[in-house]
């Protein structure tokens, strides 16, 4: 489905063109409404520190979750560089990637702060509270998708006629032949 990104009028500051929703929404994003997109593993079976390194690396940031979730082992995710604490980024793909990297935070499970498996889906719930409470939310167009699913066309399309009222239909004799797309009697 087609989901065009609505621009925050409000991002570079109050201007002109400014809407009164964007500076009233107050996102500090760009876009106001961004995909955030996460996986979840639940095991992180033999996938190793070299692996991972290996994909966040070699792959574009318009490619990668803005979260991944090893519940038995760690949260990946994209954070600002240099701050005394992580600035954590729903968006790696709309945020300059000089200015951020990718971290693996393996957090605490026990008895008194929760399990770690946990612990890992309170920050994913954390996100996603976060990302609802900072994006627009406007009802998709459906026309478009929907149009793309009705394939139909005039010569595939079977009309069913009804019978003219206060004439009677005639009863048709039943055969293989009476019906649509069988095939012809055999002579």
């Amino acid at each position: 489905m087609v989901r065009p990104l609505e621009k925050n009028t409000a991002f570079d500051g109050l201007q002109d063109s400014t809407l009164m929703r964007d500076l009233l929404h107050g996102s500090p994003h760009r876009y106001l409404n961004p995909l955030f997109s996460f996986m979840i593993f639940v095991d992180h079976g033999d996938v190793s520190e070299q692996a991972l390194d290996s994909e966040l690396v070699n792959n574009c940031d318009e490619d990668l979750p803005g979260m991944i979730l090893l519940l038995n082992q760690a949260v990946v995710f994209y954070a600002r560089k240099g701050e005394p604490s992580l600035s954590f980024e729903k968006y790696p793909s709309l945020v300059h990637s000089d200015e951020h990297a990718w971290h693996v935070s393996p957090l605490a499970g026990d008895s008194e702060t929760g399990s770690l498996e946990g612990n890992h889906l309170g920050v994913l719930y954390y996100a996603l509270v976060a990302h609802l409470n900072q994006s627009l939310l406007k009802p998709p167009d459906l026309r478009s998708y929907f149009a793309s699913m009705l394939v139909g066309q005039r010569s595939t399309t079977r009309e069913i006629q009804k019978p003219q009222q206060g004439v009677a239909p005639q009863p048709a004799a039943l055969s293989e032949t009476n019906f649509p797309g069988s095939p012809p009697p055999s002579t």
